[in-house]
């Protein structure tokens, strides 16, 4: 079975002055490497950003542009849901089996978040939980569910993350509101010190 690691990092970050997220210091370590150590059980890993970004890696991780080549033009909204389509199209066609993905603004994942992730997920989609919130870009889902997603966004306009785990039907993998505390405010980034 091949796992695929993807962080997505193609967010404007508005809310904070439009900086790089994946750049963020925590303790010495940048928040995209923190979360790419939660990301042990992955074979490789690889970037979800921005259409506009012209790099073919970032950080030595490659690169999946958020832009679903699968849909006219006029139907290229941008949307979180529409990133993960076009990753999972993406790792489906690099011949991977599972795509464990989060957000690059979560840097506090447990080291042992993909492999409880990945477990999760071998027998369904999985997404994470904490406190009762679902945490809609942490999740697991199986390459074999991509004509699911596929007709239920291309055809049928789906296009919020919860929605995609309500047609996924996808099961529950608890973690700590700790664990999975973002960075999007100016009061989150003074925390920090």
């Amino acid at each position: 079975m091949r796992v695929a690691g993807v962080i997505f990092n193609g967010g404007k970050a508005s809310r904070l002055g439009g900086i790089d997220k994946g750049a963020i210091d925590i303790v010495g370590m940048s928040a995209f490497d923190s979360v790419k150590c939660a990301m042990g059980a992955a074979d490789q890993i690889f970037v979800s950003v921005a259409s506009d970004y012209s790099e073919r890696s970032y950080c030595g991780a490659d690169i999946i542009p958020d832009v679903p080549d699968f849909l006219p033009a006029q139907d290229r909204a941008p949307g979180v849901v529409l990133s993960v389509l076009t990753a999972l199209d993406f790792i489906a066609g690099q011949g991977f089996d599972i795509m464990i993905m989060a957000p690059v603004d979560t840097p506090f994942l447990p080291a042992d978040y993909s492999d409880r992730m990945l477990s999760a997920a071998k027998s369904g989609p999985v997404v994470a939980i904490s406190g009762g919130a679902i945490h809609g870009l942490h999740a697991g889902l199986p390459t074999r569910n991509l004509h699911v997603l596929k007709r239920a966004i291309v055809e049928n306009g789906l296009r919020r993350i919860s929605a995609l785990h309500a047609v996924l039907a996808s099961n529950s993998v608890m973690f700590s509101e700790a664990e999975m505390r973002n960075l999007n405010r100016p009061e989150d980034l003074k925390s920090l010190s």
